[in-house]
């Protein structure tokens, strides 16, 4: 008898220490207690920082922007025949065409690739101990517009083709896109959302690992962007202020380039006018990242 009860007091003993030791180890992830710092081995590049709230609960603040991930494919471009730079990218390409009574030489060609965005980010544990999260946040973007670019149409002498007067008398006009006073045809292009863009998706890993210092990070979700937007600029009815023209289906369908009967659509053909379309459309933007995380405390 005394054994047996020996036995359960030590077995008693045990599952207290192992639970107060759980208890311990569960108060340590509470607000703040540890924290984290990551940075991406795959998707888009960034860096982060993480900490805890519960021990089913963790936040992340995120840094990502495509710019090393341009720098280099520059790199990678820079000796290659007949590719030029990724970003700016800048090409003169030959045209000699005659555009509204106006001939046209070469096209000078600039654009650039903008992204800076910051991510605020909860990962809930549904199962105590688990790795796989569900997350949920917004991704704010520091660069309301994606892409820019801009095209210059170039005489034989090198100099703006379509560059009207003081006044505004020779605009070209495609379909109420015009140059602009330099004789300049801009174009930017922006997700629907451009500044708070919601974000939900699952994942395996924990940003801040408590029982180890270095941990990996899957993620897989969506953020609603609401569509790719592509906008340019007309000076017609506003000279010399600019006024702001989407590039939509309508535009596409309907908009007749000069000196022809072609509808933009007619001309791009109906392949490449439907991959405008989707895109201009497509509500949402998948992220696939995997981050390596280093707990500082």
């Amino acid at each position: 008898m005394k054994k047996t009860i020996a036995i359960v007091a030590a077995l008693a003993v045990s599952l207290f220490s192992v639970n107060a030791f759980a208890q311990e180890e569960e108060r340590e992830s509470y607000l703040f207690n540890h924290w984290s710092v990551g940075v991406s081995l795959i998707g888009d590049f960034h860096v982060s920082v993480a900490t805890t709230i519960l021990p089913n609960l963790q936040f992340r603040a995120m840094y990502s922007t495509l710019t090393p991930h341009l720098a280099l494919a520059n790199a990678i471009t820079k000796n290659k025949p007949n590719i030029g730079p990724i970003n700016p990218y800048h090409s003169v390409q030959e045209f000699n065409k005659s555009v509204d009574g106006v001939n046209i030489k070469s096209l000078d060609i600039v654009g650039s690739v903008q992204s800076r965005d910051l991510n605020l980010l909860l990962d809930f544990y549904p199962a105590k101990g688990s790795k796989f999260h569900l997350t949920a946040g917004a991704i704010i973007s520091f660069t309301p517009d994606l892409v820019k670019a801009s095209v210059t149409a170039l005489d034989a002498n090198g100099n703006p083709a379509l560059k009207p007067d003081a006044d505004g008398n020779g605009l070209v006009s495609f379909g109420n896109v015009t140059p602009n006073p330099d004789g300049v045809i801009n174009a930017r292009v922006a997700y629907g959302l451009n500044k708070v863009r919601p974000y939900v998706g699952i994942g395996i890993g924990r940003p801040v690992a408590t029982d180890k210092r270095v941990s990996v990070n899957f993620d897989l979700g969506v953020a609603y962007v609401g569509g790719v937007k592509v906008f340019s600029e007309g000076y017609m009815n506003n000279w010399p202020n600019a006024e702001v023209i989407e590039i939509n289906k309508q535009w596409i369908e309907t908009t007749k380039l000069p000196d022809s009967n072609k509808t933009i659509k007619e001309e791009m053909g109906e392949q490449a006018a439907g991959y405008f379309e989707s895109a201009n459309s497509f509500p949402v933007l998948p992220y696939l990242r995997v981050t390596l995380n280093v707990r500082l405390f």
